[in-house]
């Protein structure tokens, strides 16, 4: 287990500041999953945080060889979403009551492509919430770790407090860190044994009274503890 520095109370501030502009760039994904009768979930807007869009080829549209020699292969390409799977499981759902036999073919096709197409429209509209244009300013994917959903509303963590703690506490991250940092407390409780030695009223008011740094190497400053000490 790594060794606790210090927490930087600082940090904390400026965590609970970002984390609560987020929190407020997230709440419209509430009204944009309602309107388009998907359940507003932990895990539904963990999508709407975390998804992305990718390039997918399709098919060919030229094989290159006509024309000029050396010319490449073209495909089609079009963009899908990724990293939403309860989302994709909540529209597979809906395609699946969609073709239950109460419609023909052809309304169910059409059906098919309705929902498919609304559901695009949801996630850019996500997407464009959560990840920011010239108008916004956070990414959210970040938010994730900070966040929870109850009775259908996106609210802070229960937990935030312990997370923004934990997230604003340094540690030492090697074995030289770690020696350093019991070497430092160490030498502090040399210092505080060594100050109360002097009368209240002569103790030293900084650590640059009794020391002086030549080079590399730590000096005692000259000091005449007769004066000081009976």
């Amino acid at each position: 287990m790594k060794q606790k520095i210090y927490t930087d109370s600082l940090l904390m501030g400026e965590i609970k500041r970002e984390v609560n502009r987020a929190l407020t760039q997230c709440k419209p994904i509430e009204n944009i999953l309602t309107e388009y009768g998907y359940k507003v979930t932990r895990e539904n807007v963990t999508d709407c945080l975390t998804m992305r869009q990718e390039q997918v080829r399709g098919e060919l549209l030229s094989d290159g060889l006509n024309g000029f020699s050396g010319a490449l292969p073209k495909y089609a390409v079009s963009t899908k979403w990724v990293g939403c799977p309860h989302l994709e499981k909540e529209l597979a759902d809906k395609m699946e009551s969609a073709i239950d036999g109460r419609y023909s073919p052809r309304r169910q096709h059409e059906e098919l492509e309705a929902l498919q197409g609304e559901f695009d429209v949801m996630l850019f509209r996500c997407n464009e919430q959560t990840h920011p244009t010239r108008g916004q300013i956070l990414n959210l994917s970040y938010f994730v770790r900070w966040f929870d959903v109850e009775d259908g509303k996106i609210i802070l963590s229960p937990q935030i407090e312990k997370l923004i703690e934990e997230e604003a506490t340094i540690y030492c991250d090697s074995k030289k860190a770690e020696v350093a940092f019991d070497l430092h407390k160490q030498t502090a409780e040399m210092l505080t044994k060594f100050v109360a030695l002097f009368p209240k009223d002569r103790q030293p008011d900084d650590v640059g009274d009794l020391f002086v740094i030549d080079g590399s190497e730590v000096k005692i400053r000259d000091i005449n503890y007769n004066k000081y000490l009976a």
